[in-house]
């Protein structure tokens, strides 16, 4: 799904779409994985944390792609084709109450 809708070639719809899913993998898919009770050496407890932060990470670059609206460098976004200077700045993500949030702020002079 990464590869096919958050590639290097993008558009809204896909990303929205890979958005939803993500989000429905960590708010609902990840709470029915199965972790064991062990204390010691409890490896499905790493992969529980692993696979979570993995879909943070997910949701993160589709999260900022679709708010991006142009093509930069690599990454080329199919509905808008253009690089456009109003996105010359740096998008900041973080983590706010269990959910991703993002702005954009100035590039440093």
């Amino acid at each position: 799904m990464m590869w096919r809708k958050v590639g290097p070639f993008r558009t809204a719809d896909a990303l929205g779409d890979a958005l939803d899913r993500i989000r429905t993998m960590r708010e609902r898919d990840l709470q029915a994985c199965a972790v064991s009770t062990e204390r010691i050496h409890n490896a499905s407890l790493v992969e529980w944390f692993e696979l979570r932060s993995g879909l943070y990470a997910a949701e993160a670059l589709a999260m900022s792609a679709l708010k991006r609206r142009e093509s930069r460098g690599a990454h080329q976004r199919d509905d808008f084709p253009e690089t456009r200077g109003e996105y010359k700045l740096n998008q900041r993500i973080w983590l706010a109450d269990g959910n991703l949030a993002s702005s954009f702020v100035d590039m440093p002079s």
